[in-house]
């Protein structure tokens, strides 16, 4: 006698029942059909899942390459500028008198590496791979050279900061405050104006008028104010690096002291002619390490002397 499975269907609504008798290879067969059009059906919903999904990566890669293009054109306009900046290093380190360093060093460290993680291989295209590894090469040798450029542009600010401490400190402009100052009496040998003899003459002379102002040449210390019968009242000021200038025959005792501290241009008396003068001028004299030298060969031009 076969068995059967009876499956009851009730309305509520309807107040009517259905049954519905299968034998059990029927009801296996009926189950299994079911599991079967169920399991195509998810499987069908995840094909086009995986088709949608599939399509959005594909338009993320196009666009991720697009993106990669652009980075690298922006390297390659990164690797111009930075080709500028290093002409510039060149022509700074040249000005301040630093040595030229070799290729080798300005690229210190260039090259190396695979341009992308390992655990990368096999996750990217091809193409994908060969913009990584351009992009990251090029990446890590223009940070290799922008750290040597921020090293080489810190030395030439403290080559140049001394350079313009040192400039402040050598008398390089005329000692006299008036429009058109001249020479008298240049540096050298000279007849004495009052023997006659021929004598040589330690330094140069402004004639002027009295009251006219007298100016330090450039930014130091006072060294000294004294008044002998030749120089009448003089100042000396220590400019350091070696360097003193005189300056003589000011109008009375200058109002400053000893270990006062002047800048370039700034007054420290009048012309007069103390001393042992025929009428008002400056007498200027610069040392060198003790010894007399032209004060005409540190004093620039007039358009150069504006830059000071």
């Amino acid at each position: 006698m076969k068995k059967y499975l009876t499956l009851m269907f009730i309305s509520h609504n309807e107040g009517y029942i259905k049954e519905y008798h299968l034998s059990r290879p029927k009801f296996i067969g009926s189950i299994s059909a079911l599991c079967l059009l169920l399991f195509l059906s998810l499987g069908y919903v995840a094909t086009i899942g995986k088709r949608e999904r599939l399509a959005e990566l594909k338009e993320e890669n196009t666009a991720l390459q697009r993106e990669f293009v652009l980075i690298q054109e922006e390297l390659e306009n990164m690797r111009y500028n930075m080709d500028q900046l290093q002409e510039k290093d060149r022509i700074m380190r040249a000005w301040v008198d630093l040595s030229e360093p070799s290729d080798e060093v300005r690229q210190i460290g260039v090259g190396g590496g695979d341009a992308i993680l390992p655990e990368w291989e096999n996750a990217v295209s091809d193409d994908v791979s060969d913009l990584l590894t351009y992009n990251r090469t090029n990446m890590d040798q223009l940070l290799r050279e922008a750290h040597f450029l921020k090293t080489s542009f810190d030395t030439i600010l403290t080559v140049l900061s001394k350079d313009i401490q040192m400039r402040q400190h050598i008398p390089s402009i005329t000692p006299v405050r008036m429009k058109n100052p001249r020479i008298s009496s240049g540096f050298g040998y000279r007849r004495d104006p009052f023997t006659g003899r021929r004598q040589f003459h330690f330094g140069i002379d402004y004639p002027g008028r009295r009251g006219t102002p007298i100016i330090a040449a450039a930014d130091g210390k006072i060294d000294k104010i004294n008044y002998n019968n030749r120089l009448g009242w003089y100042v000396i000021i220590d400019h350091g690096y070696g360097l003193q200038t005189l300056y003589g025959h000011l109008n009375g005792r200058p109002s400053g002291k000893q270990g006062d501290r002047v800048k370039r241009g700034e007054k420290i008396g009048e012309m007069g002619r103390t001393g042992r003068s025929t009428a008002p001028h400056l007498h200027y004299s610069v040392y060198k390490n003790g010894d007399p030298e032209n004060p005409k060969h540190y004093i620039f031009d007039q358009k150069t002397r504006s830059l000071f």
